[in-house]
């Protein structure tokens, strides 16, 4: 009879631990799937980010760029640009790095104070123009440019740094994950 006991034991305890590990098994791998979609999506997500951190860079860049090289052009006498041919690509600069502004918004990202020196610079350099379509851009104008390029500049430099930061924000924690993972 002990032997019988024994034996019941044993099988309702084998039969127990089989229950279990049939129970813990998908629970497990019910964690290890959801732990994966989880991290798939902070990666979109990221890259989501990431995609638009660049587009809005590049959006203040083209814009700076633009209204460097119209300055340039004007001062330089390589050629005078009609005024409303330079306004409507402002005005297209202009609505792209609203977009991108906008599209960060979602991720928590308010920029403001570097488009209004944008908004100067722009103001500045249609004024140029026009007065350029008139007459030679003298030294005085290039010397009234110069602050309100100046702004632009270091208003679009801390954005880039603000960029950078959160790329490199971005990155650290995608290397945390993957350590953990």
């Amino acid at each position: 009879m002990n032997a019988a006991i024994w034996g019941a034991l044993g099988a309702a305890a084998g039969a127990g631990l089989t229950a279990l590990g049939g129970y813990l098994g998908p629970v497990r791998a019910a964690q290890a799937a959801a732990h994966e979609r989880a991290q798939e999506r902070r990666e979109h997500r990221d890259q989501g980010e990431v995609e638009r951190l660049m587009a809005l860079r590049s959006a203040y860049r083209e814009w700076n760029f633009y209204l460097h090289g119209v300055a340039s052009d004007t001062f330089d006498g390589y050629r005078h640009q009609p005024a409303d041919a330079v306004a409507e690509r402002i005005d297209a600069l202009r609505a792209t790095a609203q977009a991108a502004s906008d599209a960060l918004m979602r991720d928590g990202w308010w920029v403001g104070s570097e488009r209004a020196a944008m908004e100067i610079a722009s103001l500045q350099v249609l004024n140029l123009v026009h007065g350029a379509n008139a007459e030679p851009a003298g030294e005085d104008a290039r010397i009234e440019l110069r602050p309100a390029f100046d702004r632009a500049d270091e208003s679009r430099h801390m954005l880039n740094e603000e960029i950078l930061d959160r790329l490199a924000r971005i990155a650290g924690e995608a290397l945390q994950i993957s350590r953990e993972g």
